[in-house]
């Protein structure tokens, strides 16, 4: 075999071998651009169940609170201020364990 057969030879197995690993990676690539796609979707479609679940609690949120003041309209004078009085008494509690929160992290931060 003379040289020139062996360039060629060789040429030509350099040629396969780079048409081969370019099949394998644009395989690879339109695999990978696929899955990002179907990972779009999925996420868009995530988003928009999210959206109605939101919508949904709203809704909920809204029947709830017509129900409670339904309720509250056939209670008599007496019950409405006992569960004023212990709506107020539960928000000072919240209120008070904020700013105890708060002052705790105040120190925390200032030590």
């Amino acid at each position: 075999m003379t040289r020139l057969e062996s360039a060629k030879r060789a040429a030509k197995i350099v040629k396969r071998t780079f048409r081969r690993n370019q099949h394998q990676y644009l395989r690879r690539k339109a695999v990978k651009a696929a899955l990002v796609k179907g990972e779009a979707e999925a996420y868009k479609q995530s988003v928009k169940e999210f959206t109605a679940l939101c919508e949904e609690l709203q809704n909920v949120k809204d029947v709830l609170r017509g129900a409670r003041m339904a309720h509250e309209a056939t209670l008599s004078r007496a019950q409405r201020e006992a569960l004023q009085y212990a709506q107020g008494f539960n928000d000072g509690k919240a209120a008070a364990l904020r700013e105890d929160a708060e002052r705790l992290a105040w120190k925390t931060q200032s030590s």
